[in-house]
């Protein structure tokens, strides 16, 4: 058995040299393993993330508050036609008193269907009582449309009159046809008029 203390001394740097290089070997192959390893346990997730992304639906696919599913027409929500019939029905109440009284030609019952604070109130009690002087109401129909709920106790509609009249001394017949923005009160359980806008009759409504 050959004792390294006598080995020659050219003997001994490549022992050495040697050693180094099995030495580097192992520790290169030992990291090679760890990287492996953690590539493994650690590497792996990355893609069932992307996966996820990918499959998951987008938020700007889904439909919002208020709106109709992919591909199916967007529907209204109806109003509610019992009240909304039964405000026309109270409100065209008022106007039928309109025409009763100024068919009757009964001041007092007129006046009370107007609001009290309907303006120049007391000046359209006297243009109305100077018309029933020269002219008989023979006939008066009336359009309600547009109808709408402002408040609790208050609305809108337009409407429109066609008025037949004679003049008491020439007897000529006249009709005219007039178209209001009405707005509507209701005080002490009573709808009357509150306030009036002329507007210009439609085409299809005789001027």
């Amino acid at each position: 058995m050959t004792d390294p203390g006598n080995l020659p001394n050219h003997t001994l740097p490549s022992l050495m040299k040697r050693l180094w290089v099995h030495g580097f070997l192992v520790g290169f192959a030992l990291v090679l393993v760890i990287l492996l390893a953690w590539w493994f346990l650690w590497g792996t997730p990355a893609p069932s993330t992307t996966a996820e992304k990918e499959t998951a639906p987008s938020p700007q696919a889904q439909p919002g508050p208020g709106e109709a599913a992919r591909g199916e027409p967007a529907v209204a929500a109806p109003a509610p036609p019992a009240a909304a019939a039964a405000l026309k029905r109270q409100l065209e109440e008022v106007l039928a008193g309109v025409r009763e009284a100024n068919l009757r030609q009964d001041l007092p019952q007129l006046v009370n269907l107007y609001a009290p604070d309907f303006p120049q109130r007391k000046e359209r009690e006297q243009s109305i009582s100077k018309s029933w002087k020269v002219y008989d109401y023979l006939d008066m129909t009336f359009r309600m449309d547009e109808v709408k709920s402002l408040a609790t106790d208050r609305a809108s509609a337009r409407v429109t009159w066609d008025v037949e009249t004679r003049n008491r001394k020439t007897k000529a017949l006249k009709q005219v046809t007039k178209a209001y923005l009405a707005w509507f009160t209701k005080d002490s359980g009573q709808w009357r008029i509150q306030a009036l806008e002329n507007l210009a009759p439609r085409p299809q409504e005789k001027p």
